[in-house]
């Protein structure tokens, strides 16, 4: 008993003397600039490894989904950065730089079905083995709210679709893309990208050959791999089986 009140005096005298007892320190990664705690850990992830209240999320293999209502994992809006390694894209529709002269995108990034998007992937592979080339993507999935945007300022179904119906891209089922050189620079393809006339349609013949060829690789490409083209637009292409993907209106992140 004397033993045990002795050894209580000794650890409350140590206490008190300065020099003889310090807590242990922070390790250093959780010390501040002045050596307090830093900030806590980030929040909690939901079960896909997004943070929680993300309205990104990712998929089984790893790449990143945007959730929509739709009704399996074949289904899902997936970016497709997060599939085709080094992929270049050029989104207008981020930039005033279109045919609105308005931002009408929140960022840069492209989604497509996951269909879609696995194709354009090989697509992509098969470029770069066999040619030498990169796609740029201009376009994918498009909120049915923008198409509406877009249906007031050009009312015309050969260049925007009516979104009474919906659009490919609001199925997430179109893509809009180019060719790039080994150069970086893009292939010459007649038009710039949404040039809403005559000359960027396929059946357009009055251009130079190397442009024509240009187009041809492009087309013959994709279709290799199940996308049909619009006949209005050399950049535009829809996965064959489109119907099949309901119209969405998921805000883009």
């Amino acid at each position: 008993m004397r033993v045990c009140r002795f050894a209580i005096l000794l650890w409350c005298l140590l206490g008190l003397l300065p020099g003889t007892f310090r807590p242990p320190s922070l390790p250093a990664a959780e010390r501040g600039p002045t050596g307090a705690r830093s900030a806590p850990a980030p929040g909690p992830r939901d079960r896909r490894g997004e943070p929680s209240g993300s309205r990104l999320a990712r998929g089984a293999t790893g790449e990143i989904v945007l959730p929509s209502a739709a009704p399996s994992r074949e289904f899902d809006l997936v970016d497709l950065e997060s599939v085709i390694p080094g992929l270049l894209t050029d989104v207008r529709y981020a930039t005033p730089d279109n045919f609105t002269g308005k931002v009408v995108y929140p960022s840069a990034r492209v989604f497509l079905r996951r269909p879609a998007a696995e194709r354009l992937a090989a697509v992509a592979a098969f470029l770069a083995r066999h040619h030498g080339l990169r796609v740029k993507v201009f376009d994918g999935y498009r909120p049915l709210s923008v198409q509406k945007r877009f249906w007031e300022i050009l009312p015309d179904d050969r260049y925007v679709a009516n979104p009474a119906t919906g659009s490919k891209h609001n199925r997430g089922a179109a893509v809009d893309l180019t060719l790039v050189g080994p150069d970086g620079v893009d292939l010459a393809m007649g038009t710039a990208f949404d040039d809403f006339s005559e000359r960027a349609g396929h059946g357009f013949r009055d251009l130079p050959a190397r442009v024509l060829a240009n187009r041809r690789l492009l087309r013959s490409v994709m279709a290799g791999f199940g996308f049909e083209p619009l006949a209005s637009e050399w950049w535009h292409y829809d996965l064959k089986g489109w119907k099949q993907f309901p119209v969405e209106d998921v805000p883009l992140p």
